[in-house]
């Protein structure tokens, strides 16, 4: 389920005279999480170290441009050729079309005793869902610590 009209969620990379510039995350770490660097290499996608090599530059809030210098990350942060919407298209491809759900904005998650409900709102009406198994970008801890998690911001509890 997706609350916006694409898969990737806070996942977006936008091409600009032919370069890649991610927005939202940027890195993985390979020697943290081997894991994602098993499924990049099994999604057959390529990945590179992250440059920390000569100096950066970026702009501030009021307009000022500052050049700071590079700094090393410890473990190495890796970045995807494509940025890492390459992975959110390459696992997309992967599910069958009648299982996404577009403009599906989840409201609140409710873990049962042998199933879970999530609740989504869809042009102002709400609907529960429910699965024996559900797999979630959401943090885990803030999902399962006091269930039911909300989100009001996003859905009005009911």
């Amino acid at each position: 389920m997706e609350a916006r009209d694409r898969v990737g969620g806070r996942i977006l990379c936008s091409s600009y005279h032919g370069y890649d510039a991610d927005l939202g995350p940027s890195w993985y770490w390979p020697a943290i999480n081997p894991g994602v660097g098993k499924l990049i290499r099994d999604l057959g996608l390529t990945g590179y170290p992250q440059y920390d090599k000569g100096y950066g530059r970026f702009q501030t809030p009021d307009g000022q441009a500052r050049t700071i210098p590079g700094y090393p990350m410890e473990p190495e942060g890796w970045r995807l050729s494509g940025g890492m919407i390459t992975l959110v298209d390459g696992l997309a491809q992967r599910l069958p079309k009648e299982v996404v759900r577009l403009h599906h904005p989840v409201c609140e998650m409710k873990r049962m005793t042998d199933h879970v409900e999530v609740r989504v709102e869809k042009a102002g009406e709400s609907a529960r869902k429910v699965s024996r198994r559900i797999r979630s970008s959401w943090p885990s801890r803030p999902v399962w610590r006091q269930p039911p998690f909300y989100l009001p911001r996003i859905c009005p509890m009911s």
